[in-house]
């Protein structure tokens, strides 16, 4: 029996801090703050108010220092942006003079996202707690509502392809919505062995259909915008005590046990996998199956105060044998096995009685192979005839043929018969939009429109960054001259939809960005 080894506790999930209310969400705390201790914050320039210059227009993040947004890989794309009261502002910060922002959802383009990242004054150290704690809002003129805002520690930058969608998992993520008055969202981590975080990117990281809300706001525009202000990362103690709850055992393999925790020593409980380091349990007991040598981490405790840990070793018994054996059939048919009949691919074991010991298992993997069916048409004239099979046929209809595959299975071959005709002359159809245009009046470039021929109508508009309408159209030659009202639209990134049914009666939609230049 032993304490919890540092380098095997992993990050936990947190909870979110109201303004002067503390809201628990996680079911325990892996880091405890000790009374009195204060450490020093590695993020550079925490509340943005160091600058290069003063910031005065949109997407400027190169004025704030240390901060930046991820490589896109694409011009105009992921256009975070720098607010300082000195100039370009967007609502108050929570503190002092700057604050970034940066947009994590529009309603008609599926998963756009913009970032903010930082490099930190020092990497992590490993098995070490830390605490995590940043202010967030949305901005005021933001249309939707959303959770899953999330904090992602990493060995190097990380890039956001063409300014859209990171594919990656978050240490922490927010839980509740966040609207427009400043939340607090504190958290801790503890760093695993054998990374080098030095690295925080802040923003969006799920799939709009895996985001546990989006929820409308009523207000007019088309997207969520983020705020965030006074980001910290600051080392914190750990105080965790080792008590015997439970004895090491030896089990058989497949045999299953329930590991049981002391309701005694807290108020919150979780079991942790120590070859992972993963949380598997919420619960005070365990139920596990066991397949190898393996161990498990019991911790109790309650929030700033001590932690109780154990952890449970297993060792697997040696057992008479474990045989794996692979079998293959066919659709439709079943494989009796350890007395019942399986008839899906999958994973299958029987455990045999043996006279001493652990019983004897045989695993079955059960392949179940797909049935072949190809399907030809052709045209047929008349006075003409196809050989299929072994008759030749000539009547229009279905025909099929079943023969068998190299797997041992039926093959279908199906083959419909047409009458010849004339082919129809196809229409041809053009569709293109560009991403960029530059409405300055030397006639090269000045109109932004869709390249577009074969099209019996179409739709053709274009928003600011907020959703606000700056020109439409039905016109194939009408195009944006980069003029709103009797002004000149600025230099930014702008977003279209199109929609447009063409004389063969298909159909295209599309929704993208372009950048006007000037």
């Amino acid at each position: 029996m032993e304490g919890l080894p540092l380098h095997n506790i992993f990050v936990m999930k947190g909870f979110t801090v109201l303004k002067n209310v503390q809201k628990y969400i996680g079911a325990i705390f892996l880091c405890a703050t000790s009374a009195g201790f204060v450490a020093q914050n590695l993020v550079p320039n925490p509340g943005m108010e160091d600058t290069f210059y003063c910031p005065f227009a949109n997407g400027q993040m190169d004025a704030v220092q240390f901060w930046q947004k991820p490589a896109t890989g694409g011009a105009g794309s992921g256009t975070s942006d720098y607010y300082n009261t000195c100039g370009w502002n967007s609502g108050l910060p929570n503190t002092g003079t700057g604050h970034i922002g940066f947009i994590s959802y529009i309603d008609f383009i599926p998963n756009a996202r913009e970032y903010a990242q930082v490099q930190l004054d020092q990497p992590l150290q490993y098995s070490s707690c830390y605490e995590v704690s940043l202010w967030v809002r949305t901005d005021v003129a933001s249309a939707f509502q959303m959770t899953d805002l999330g904090l992602l520690f990493g060995d190097t930058a990380i890039a956001s392809p063409g300014g859209a969608l990171i594919d990656a998992s978050p240490q922490i993520s927010t839980n509740d919505l966040i609207g427009e008055v400043w939340t607090h969202i504190i958290d801790t981590i503890t760093t695993p062995v054998g990374s080098a975080y030095e690295w925080l990117t802040i923003g969006v990281f799920e799939e709009d259909i895996d985001v546990a809300t989006i929820y409308s706001t009523g207000l007019p525009g088309m997207g969520v915008k983020f705020m965030i202000d006074d980001v910290s990362v600051t080392k914190i103690q750990i105080d965790t005590i080792g008590v015997d709850i439970m004895a090491d055992t030896s089990l058989c393999y497949g045999q299953t046990v329930e590991l049981v925790g002391a309701s005694e020593l807290g108020t919150t409980f979780r079991w942790y996998d120590l070859a992972t380091g993963a949380a598997i349990s919420g619960g005070l007991n365990l139920a596990v199956t066991i397949t190898s040598d393996t161990a498990f981490v019991f911790m109790a405790g309650a929030a700033c105060s001590p932690y109780f840990s154990d952890t449970v070793r297993i060792v697997l018994d040696q057992i008479s044998a474990v045989t794996h054996i692979s079998r293959e059939i066919c659709s439709g048919e079943e494989m009796f096995f350890g007395g019942q009949y399986y008839s899906s691919n999958g994973v299958y074991s029987d455990t045999l009685s043996a006279m001493y010991g652990c019983d004897s298992v045989v695993v079955l993997t059960l392949t179940v192979m797909p049935e072949i069916k190809s399907t030809e048409t052709v045209e047929v004239c008349s006075g003409d005839s196809v050989l299929f099979g072994s008759e030749y046929v000539h009547d229009p209809g279905i025909y099929a043929e079943t023969l068998v595959s190299v797997s041992g299975c039926d093959s279908i071959v199906e083959l419909i018969i047409e009458n010849c005709s004339n082919a129809q002359d196809e229409i041809e159809y053009t569709f293109f939009i560009p991403n960029s245009f530059t409405p300055n009046e030397d006639g090269l470039n000045d109109v932004f429109k869709p390249v577009v021929s074969g099209f019996e109508s179409m739709e053709f508009t274009v928003f600011d960054r907020w959703g606000a309408k700056m020109f439409e159209s039905s016109d194939a030659n009408r195009g944006w001259t980069g003029i709103v009202g009797n002004d000149q639209a600025k230099t930014d990134v702008y977003a279209y939809k199109f929609s447009g049914r063409m004389t063969n009666g298909g159909a295209i939609e599309k929704s993208g960005h372009v950048l006007l230049i000037r």
